[in-house]
């Protein structure tokens, strides 16, 4: 009986999470599923960004975000200058904007060559859409 209860109470618990109920028709997990490849994306985006790998960032950006800034400003944004430099970031608090984008709020961390302290600079919010081939892209900088 306990065995019996145990299992009705797990598989009530995985039934509430979204990604796995999926909903009526299936559209709440297609939904969860780009939100979380959106948000991969945002990660391995500021994991460039952190790390100061131009060309892992590079291939993150979107063709309209490339069309409207140069090669070189996006490959100084991403590698930053020596002083202050990239030290951590936190991506958090997705939401699906009424054109298909979403936008990510982020939090950036700066260290300054001989001082002790991480000075925050943010937050902002990086947003991403999908490319012709529908993979996701950063479409606005953080």
């Amino acid at each position: 009986m306990k065995g019996q209860i145990a299992l009705i109470f797990i598989c009530l618990a995985l039934s509430s999470l979204p990604a796995v109920s999926g909903g009526k028709n299936g559209k709440e997990k297609t939904k969860n599923i780009s939100y979380v490849e959106a948000l991969s994306v945002a990660d391995q985006f500021m994991t460039a960004w952190e790390w100061r790998r131009q060309d892992d960032g590079l291939k993150l950006i979107s063709d309209s975000l490339k069309n409207k800034e140069s090669e070189d400003d996006l490959r100084d944004y991403v590698s930053g200058i020596s002083n202050p430099h990239h030290e951590a970031f936190e991506v958090y608090s997705g939401k699906k904007l009424p054109d298909g984008r979403i936008s990510f709020n982020v939090m950036t961390y700066e260290t300054y060559t001989g001082y002790p302290s991480v000075y925050p600079s943010g937050p902002t919010l990086i947003i991403l859409s999908k490319d012709a081939h529908g993979k996701w892209k950063v479409d606005k900088l953080p």
